[in-house]
């Protein structure tokens, strides 16, 4: 078992990687209903080694799918505890409990979870509305959410979901929810009471990337705005026009950073410092944002 990560920079045509090999263990087991049925394609996630989380792309890697006998097996992990997110099709979504490599006979156990529904209404007109994705992630876990989209009624049901505690977004621009991500909990078998979600038209961040030395625009930068609320969706990057304006639509009412990516011609070392904070209302621009980047300078001379 071997893994690390790398980050070459625009300026370098290769990079020199050392892994280091560590001797592990298979762990292996079966993912089954609560009849004891095996679950046939269920997919395993590693989350934790010994509670610290793994980054994504170390998870993705290592992920794996049960056989159709619900049977799984990782041949080679690191010692001590490991826990894996594990999600079948109608079934809920479950965090493992710890589970240690050397040992082939863990049962991992999905139920199918209860279900979450609700009516998705236009806060401006009381009107339901169709066709807005609802989304559903665990507060504590950084997974892939489960979804679904409202009907002609502004209906929606998101896939069976296990206890615990959530929080609930829609994620179809230019539409918001109305007082910011909802946070729910569901206790047991007993599934919560339909939840009517009141969305709004969000904000717009509008700006302009410029270089720092000369004033001048700077077009196809990759830009992300992050909000300060941490269950809140981070928009999608944007690029900005060869004029070097950029434009955010839909956004939820918060603080955000506003950071450039990587950019042509501009060293990643040089860039992350240049972000621009800004504050959104709903229904509202925020106009003049400006991202000024800054290319390194090289420094020679003589020692005497």
């Amino acid at each position: 078992y071997a893994s690390t990560s790398v980050r070459l920079a625009p300026n370098e045509n290769h990079v020199e990687v050392v892994l280091v090999l560590f001797s592990g263990k298979p762990l292996g087991g079966r993912v089954v209903n609560e009849q004891g049925d095996g679950i046939a394609g269920a997919r395993l996630v590693p989350l934790f080694h010994d509670k610290a989380a793994l980054r994504r792309s170390e998870s993705e890697a290592l992920a794996i799918d049960a056989n159709p006998a619900g049977e799984f097996v990782f041949p080679a992990l690191e010692p001590h505890v490991w826990n894996f997110y594990v999600t079948a099709e109608n079934y809920a979504p479950k965090l493992s409990e710890e589970l240690v490599p050397g040992t082939t006979d863990n049962a991992i156990v999905l139920d199918h979870g209860v279900p979450v529904s609700g009516t998705v209404v236009d806060d401006a007109t009381s009107e339901t509305l169709e066709g807005i994705w609802v989304s559903a992630s665990p507060i504590d876990l950084t997974v892939a959410p489960v979804s679904a989209i409202s009907d002609q009624e502004g209906r929606f049901e998101l896939p069976p979901l296990d206890a615990g505690r959530f929080v609930l977004n829609v994620d179809s621009s230019p539409f918001v929810l109305k007082r910011g991500p909802l946070e729910f909990a569901i206790d047991g078998a007993n599934p919560p009471q339909p939840i009517e979600l009141r969305v709004l038209e969000g904000g717009t961040i509008r700006g302009h990337v410029v270089d720092g030395i000369t004033g001048q625009p700077v077009g196809d930068a990759n830009l992300r705005a992050r909000p300060a609320n941490k269950h809140a969706r981070m928009l999608e990057t944007t690029s900005s026009l060869e004029d070097g304006q950029f434009e955010f639509v839909g956004v939820q009412a918060d603080d955000y950073t506003i950071a450039p990516g990587f950019v042509r011609g501009y060293p990643q070392s040089g860039i992350s410092r240049w972000a621009a904070q800004v504050t959104v209302s709903p229904g509202e621009v925020a106009d003049g944002v400006e991202i000024a980047l800054f290319r390194d300078i090289s420094i020679s001379g003589v020692v005497l």
